[in-house]
């Protein structure tokens, strides 16, 4: 019986420090869970900073990289337009340059009287045009070259279309001036509608609709040219300001342009 005894008793003791023994591991598995879980998250909070850290560094050096992309943007734009601005200065210079005395040769003579005999015929009131085209001398046409000079320097902020259209109102311009003053002298001048290289020049840069227009005109058709010429200049200059095309007819602004000029001769006639 007393074995027995002890030997319950041992049973007991047993049972109850495995009981005793499970909760203890428990509770120290649960502590051990709670630590773990606890470095855990101090290890990822300091992480996850450090990765918002990295984040906002990266934000802030995209933001610099943006804002001095968009800043040299705006300095390249602010040169495009002062660029344009002095090109079409230029131009205006270009044609008040071209003399006067040739004035009525290139836009008031129809191209019948564009000759030796009628220029060194004193009109009835007692002008003679070829008289007065004697007085210029060949280098008159480097002033109108140099005008263009500034704008070379400025050409990497001209846009092709609009270099194009201003070398070629520049080219005609020079050319009718020097043809004139050359063939006066020679004895063979000639209307400027008649000058190959001229039309020539022309077929690169205007329409055929356009050149028929003007090659059809009797009178002014040098001026209507220079209208035109200019009106395509300032048609591409908006467009490269604002980025979009246009539909503008310039034949139809160039006939209003010439309706205005007509009225304002009769007018002052009147």
């Amino acid at each position: 019986m007393l074995e027995k005894l002890e030997t319950m008793e041992v049973v007991q003791l047993l049972g109850g420090m495995s009981i005793i023994l499970g909760a203890v591991l428990t509770i120290f598995y649960k502590i051990f869970i709670v630590r773990i879980k606890s470095t855990w998250d101090k290890k990822t909070k300091k992480e996850i900073e450090e990765l918002r850290k990295d984040l906002m560094r990266s934000n802030n050096t995209l933001s610099n990289l943006q804002n001095n992309y968009l800043s040299q943007i705006q300095v390249v734009n602010v040169k495009k337009l002062e660029a344009m601005e002095q090109l079409w200065k230029a131009c205006l210079l270009v044609r008040e340059s071209i003399p006067s005395s040739l004035y009525p040769v290139l836009s008031i003579l129809p191209e019948e009287y564009v000759n030796m005999e009628y220029l060194n015929t004193p009109n009835p009131k007692g002008l003679e045009i070829g008289k007065e085209i004697k007085k210029l001398d060949i280098r008159i046409i480097a002033p109108i070259i140099d005008i263009n000079k500034p704008i070379e320097k400025l050409r990497p902020f001209i846009p092709m279309d609009l270099y194009a259209l201003h070398k070629t109102h520049t080219s005609i311009v020079t050319g009718a001036v020097f043809n004139a003053i050359t063939k006066f002298e020679k004895g063979n001048i000639t209307h400027w509608k008649n000058e190959e290289s001229i039309k020539k020049l022309l077929c690169e840069t205007l329409t055929d609709r356009e050149i028929n227009h003007i090659y059809s005109l009797t009178y002014q058709s040098f001026q209507s040219l220079m209208e035109l010429m200019e009106l395509k200049i300032i048609e591409c200059i908006n467009k490269n300001i604002t980025g979009e095309g246009t539909t503008v007819d310039s034949i139809e602004q160039l006939k209003r342009m010439e309706s205005i000029i007509s009225f304002n001769k009769e007018t002052k006639k009147a």
